[in-house]
């Protein structure tokens, strides 16, 4: 019986201490500062996948920016950038 308990503490605390890095590490991607991630780490620790569903959901205090013409721009075909594009320019091909 000792044995069961040891070994169900051991997987607990696993679990708490991967609940609570995964939470501090999805802190500090959203750019929160040090002292929000260590609380962040503690209620991982504590409150296990509760918080990590809590930390998913925090906002980003990144500026994340898109911007739809630079999509659009990079899809489209560019003039000059195969060889022999350029105006001018001849290739032959030799057999």
């Amino acid at each position: 019986m000792e044995i069961v308990f040891i070994g169900l503490l051991a997987v607990l605390l696993f679990q708490a201490f991967v609940c609570a890095h995964f939470c501090w590490v999805l802190a500090m991607e959203k750019g929160y500062p040090e002292k929000h991630r260590r609380s962040w780490y503690w209620s991982g620790f504590w409150f296990g996948f509760i918080a990590l569903f809590a930390a998913v959901g925090l906002p980003d205090r990144i500026a994340w920016t898109w911007d739809y013409n630079d999509y659009w721009q990079d899809l489209r075909p560019r003039t000059g950038s195969l060889p022999g594009s350029q105006p001018g320019s001849q290739e032959t091909s030799s057999p």
